[in-house]
């Protein structure tokens, strides 16, 4: 299957309030395991810039990662 839809975002957390996002984050790619069209779904965060998180995703399409952010677990 040929990706079509990529994506890439930086979240910035709050002072003193790192790692909330990174583990809702890191929960999300294990979801993202079982969803259809999720291709690759990455977190990471910058060794120089502890406050951000990046997300790396492909899909199969745009409707698919559309339809990621409907999940009940996601849209909390």
């Amino acid at each position: 299957m040929t990706p079509s839809f990529g994506y890439q975002g930086v979240f910035r957390a709050r002072a003193g309030g790192e790692e909330e996002p990174v583990s809702r984050l890191l929960q999300a790619t294990e979801l993202m395991e079982d969803v259809e069209g999720c291709l690759m779904y990455v977190v990471c965060r910058k060794p120089e810039d502890p406050a951000a998180v990046q997300v790396f995703e492909v899909w199969s399409g745009r409707e698919s990662q559309d339809a990621s952010l409907s999940l009940p677990a996601v849209a909390r």
